[in-house]
């Protein structure tokens, strides 16, 4: 399964928005879409419209369309996989009309959201959005009945403001859970109990395993939980392991080697990276899937919104690079405000969302470019073309205000031009520097004009 293209009519801040989401060329890595915008661009609008096609359940996109003749549609390359609208008859008369000359299916409705679906283009390549999305609704991984549903791809969608939190266990329990469960949701995920309580059970069916003296069981329950931690120490550079307490039972954390503690008291950034990293190993390792290969060899679909929040530019400029080599078969989604972020993807691609008067649109999409200096994205890519503080950088301007006067004839501020320079050469050497460089400048300037 691949996403092309996807166009947006009617939603949230767009009239009108046409994406394409080529391919990249770097097999061992993840292709990678960052949506880049100042905020009301409808960064996370994009990501929800996405998301929605993988959701049975409505995930908050059907209160973004503007009209029932709003629509949102993918494709893979060449035909329209499936089509949003609200549910109306009037919209699906508006989609069937649209999109008459792709044998759209009759709708399949939910809530106030309904989709149209192309029937199956490529059955040798995934399973068809519409079948997923039903399969993935009533999935009982311990249904017998279930044992031979399988899955070639998995979506799903994380957003930076998540947690998670300590949670005594009552007892060691089989989880009979959908683990499709909230999986495309933002703004309502799984509860960190659910995780907390498949990192025990793993515990404690590798130690159950051990016991019988099973190894490849054993192996197969340490390195679920073990892939969380190898990468949680990738990103933040420190020692980190789940381990079990007994009284009361329960999973802590031992962090840079310390003492064991509690979820609760780890830092806000650490606790966002668990609770989605670890989420989504876990959905990995609890649906069915169509080979026996490397869980990191998975195709995954996955939207990210913002998974910078509460993260130090260290890890920021981390999390996407680790998470584009685990997972290179993937398709990467994501919205940032970080240049740390945005100067650290390779094999990527960048959307850059404005507002004007046609309402927000996409400039063509930017081949990142890695060795980009934060500077410089910052400037070309979010338009922020200022160094210093809001205050400092209007007495900079100031600066250079009065330096331009004096400089065409006007020397009546020479003296407000001197203390200025003053004021910004006791501000740090960075600006002592700059300053100082500039008033060598404008004395040589001066004087080579009196020579004359």
């Amino acid at each position: 399964m691949r996403i092309n293209t996807c166009h947006i009519s009617g939603l949230a801040c767009f009239d009108e928005l046409e994406l394409s989401f080529p391919k990249g060329n770097d097999p061992t890595k993840a292709d990678v879409y960052m949506f880049v915008g100042t905020n009301g661009t409808g960064k996370s609008s994009i990501l929800q419209s996405l998301a929605q096609f993988f959701s049975f359940n409505p995930i908050g996109l059907d209160r973004k369309f503007r009209s029932e003749m709003s629509y949102v549609t993918i494709t893979d390359g060449g035909n329209i996989l499936s089509a949003i609208s609200p549910h109306s008859e009037k919209s699906h008369r508006n989609i069937t009309t649209l999109f008459h000359s792709y044998r759209l299916n009759t709708k399949s409705q939910n809530g106030s959201i309904a989709y149209y679906n192309t029937p199956r283009v490529s059955p040798e390549e995934y399973i068809a959005i519409d079948e997923y999305r039903q399969l993935s609704n009533n999935f009982q991984p311990h249904a017998m009945a279930q044992k031979n549903i399988v899955f070639s791809y998995i979506a799903l969608a994380y957003s930076g403001q998540r947690s998670v939190n300590n949670f005594v266990l009552e007892a060691i329990v089989e989880q009979r859970d959908n683990p499709f469960a909230n999986a495309c949701s933002f703004r309502n995920p799984s509860s960190p109990q659910q995780l907390i309580q498949w990192i025990a059970n793993c515990k404690a069916k590798e130690a159950f395993a051990l016991a019988k003296g099973d190894m490849n069981r054993c192996k197969d329950r340490h390195d679920a939980v073990a892939r969380i931690e190898e990468i949680i120490r990738n990103i933040t550079g420190r020692e980190f392991s789940f381990v079990m307490n007994d009284e009361p039972l329960g999973v802590g954390v031992k962090f840079d080697n310390a003492t064991v503690v509690d979820l609760d008291v780890l830092p806000d950034g650490l606790k966002s990276i668990i609770s989605w990293i670890a989420d989504l190993l876990m959905r990995t390792d609890r649906i069915h899937w169509n080979d026996e290969g490397s869980v990191f060899k998975r195709r995954f679909i996955l939207f990210l919104d913002e998974i910078e929040v509460h993260l130090h530019p260290a890890w920021q400029r981390k999390i996407l690079p680790i998470i584009q080599s685990l997972f290179p078969n993937s398709q990467i989604f994501i919205s940032t405000h970080s240049p740390f972020v945005i100067a650290s993807a390779s094999n990527a691609w960048i959307y850059l969302l404005k507002r004007g008067e046609m309402g927000v649109t996409a400039d063509p999409p930017i081949k990142s470019d890695i060795g980009s200096s934060y500077t410089t994205i910052l400037r070309e890519i979010m338009g922020v073309n200022d160094e210093f503080s809001i205050d400092v950088q209007s007495r900079i301007d100031k600066f250079y205000q009065l330096k331009r006067g004096y400089l065409s004839g006007n020397d009546d501020v020479e003296g407000e031009l001197e203390i200025e320079a003053s004021y910004l050469m006791q501000m740090g050497a960075e600006i002592s520097a700059i300053i100082g460089r500039e008033m060598i400048q404008i004395k040589r300037i001066k004087n080579k004009g009196h020579d004359k």
